[in-house]
């Protein structure tokens, strides 16, 4: 079905000459953000680490990182519609992704661990959303992610003087979401996507 396409976007960058050797016309093409995605409230935090998407065991990364804040002492929260959170984990119900700015408005800090980070090019749809709702955003590197207003880490290790940095100075977190809001709104959502795959040459 691939092959018929005249063109077919992918997340796995690095990956592009496999599609091309199996006949297949692929592009990268990233995801992005609704235009009209609310803004998550600004107001007093419940918790200092939110993380949101599956848990299951194969997320290994996204486990860790939960547990390295947690044993630091950080009030994490995970919402997820699996089962078995880790230790000390506050569990929320799945939350629909039009009702993620609300969640994201209850903590100092989005953390955003995908499934895998060893693939240049490819991460969840949820790091635009939550830099579209205007959240302080911490990201597990990945090779080929753009340059914004957000903070990396490589391992688990780095996660509690990051986190510790950004509560020391929570004027500091909100203008890093104000700014995140801004910058995927303006280069990120959708239409620039929209814009992106008309101007391909077939």
């Amino acid at each position: 079905m691939l092959r018929r396409m005249d063109v077919v976007g992918v997340k796995e960058k690095s990956l592009l000459p496999a599609f091309h050797d199996l006949g297949i016309k692929a592009r990268y093409l990233d995801q992005g953000c609704p235009s009209d995605y609310p803004a998550a409230p600004i107001g007093a935090k419940q918790f200092d680490v939110l993380l949101f998407g599956a848990i299951a065991s194969q997320y290994r990364q996204r486990r860790q990182d939960a547990e390295a804040l947690v044993a630091a002492g950080f009030n994490v929260a995970w919402a997820s519609n699996g089962w078995k959170f880790p230790a000390g984990v506050t569990q929320l119900p799945w939350t629909h992704p039009d009702m993620l700015p609300s969640l994201i408005g209850r903590a100092a800090v989005v953390l955003v661990s995908d499934y895998r980070h060893d693939l240049p090019g490819y991460w969840s749809d949820r790091f635009w959303l939550a830099m579209g709702a205007g959240a302080c955003v911490v990201k597990r590197y990945t090779e080929g992610q753009p340059d914004g207003p957000f903070l990396t880490y490589r391992h688990e290790s780095q996660l509690p003087d990051i986190v510790r940095g950004i509560l020391r100075d929570p004027d500091r977190a909100v203008q890093m979401g104000s700014d995140a809001r801004r910058w995927t709104l303006a280069n990120h959502t959708y239409e620039t996507r929209i814009k992106e795959i008309l101007s391909w040459t077939l």
